[in-house]
């Protein structure tokens, strides 16, 4: 089993639970001439953009992927300049790389994952502000994409076919009937720093309703934990649609804790009907894949 000893003292930088916008960084290494870009967090409609610039200059990279998901638009993009690039992609041990990030890592040469890493791939919905294309349009720049990473026709069918809710989960056991070419390896974190940056449920929560308001359901959804993602309320093309065509968007008003450890948010939004919400919503949350994700919701509108 290989060994990269080359990542051990900065993957740990990736173990924090950001839930704003991907943090994108880059650690130059002049020893060996190999750069490491790090991604984590959820990836918005902008972050290609931010990659791009970030990776401009760099002629050999590692990129480690540690993303929940986001835009399925920015994720394929960036996915496109790792390959252009000739960038390998990683998936660190414990970490999650799901929907918009299992994309992004398609685009490495070579594709590595840790034992312990999680890799999912979810029904994909392309949307750009705040609105969905049709569906044809986004299969077409997905099937495009893939098309341009020359996967087999059974990888094509793996990455195509995931399911709408849940994840179709990649590993050692379906490997070979996926055809997705990629690496398992060990990764020693044995001198890496042990420091886990604190969660903050509230900023989750608020995070949540934040993506909500700009009619961003991809990014929002990344929020969820993964079994309960794309299933009715939770699903990418229901959010996007219904708060991206919302006559008044949502605003988002206080978010706090109750004793029981349950977030109450309050906001209010005007559909296009004339129907005005005013509500408060009680969100349970808990810790999945060493994050803060929200498992479940109640509210009146």
């Amino acid at each position: 089993m290989p060994k990269l000893t080359y990542l051990s003292c900065v993957l740990l930088t990736l173990s924090g639970t950001h839930v704003d916008a991907a943090d994108i960084f880059v650690q130059r290494d002049t020893q060996n001439g190999i750069s490491l870009v790090g991604i984590d967090g959820v990836i918005e409609a902008s972050d290609d953009r931010k990659f791009s610039n970030k990776v401009f200059e760099l002629d050999k990279a590692v990129v480690v992927l540690n993303s929940p998901g986001g835009s399925a638009l920015a994720g394929i993009e960036i996915g496109k300049t790792i390959r252009l690039k000739g960038f390998a992609t990683i998936v660190p041990e414990k970490g999650l790389c799901a929907s918009a990030c299992a994309l992004m890592w398609l685009g490495g040469m070579p594709r590595l994952i840790s034992d312990n890493a999680n890799l999912g791939f979810h029904a994909t919905y392309i949307e750009k502000d705040g609105k969905l294309l049709e569906s044809g349009v986004g299969n077409a720049l997905v099937g495009r994409y893939l098309t341009l990473l020359n996967l087999p026709e059974r990888a094509v069918i793996f990455v195509t076919n995931a399911p709408p809710s849940g994840m179709n989960w990649f590993n050692r056991l379906n490997q070979s009937h996926s055809a997705i070419e990629a690496t398992f390896v060990n990764i020693q974190k044995e001198n890496a720093p042990t420091a886990r940056k604190a969660l903050d449920p509230i900023a989750t929560v608020r995070t949540f309703y934040e993506y909500l308001s700009q009619g961003e359901g991809g990014a929002a959804a990344a929020l969820v934990i993964p079994e309960k993602r794309g299933i009715g309320a939770f699903n990418e093309k229901n959010m996007t649609a219904y708060f991206g065509g919302l006559k008044r968007r949502l605003q988002l008003g206080a978010v706090y804790r109750e004793n029981d450890g349950r977030i109450l948010v309050s906001y209010d939004y005007t559909r296009q009907d004339g129907f005005y919400c005013s509500t408060t919503a009680s969100v349970t949350i808990r810790e999945s894949f060493e994050r803060l994700m929200i498992e479940k919701i109640l509210a009146k509108c």
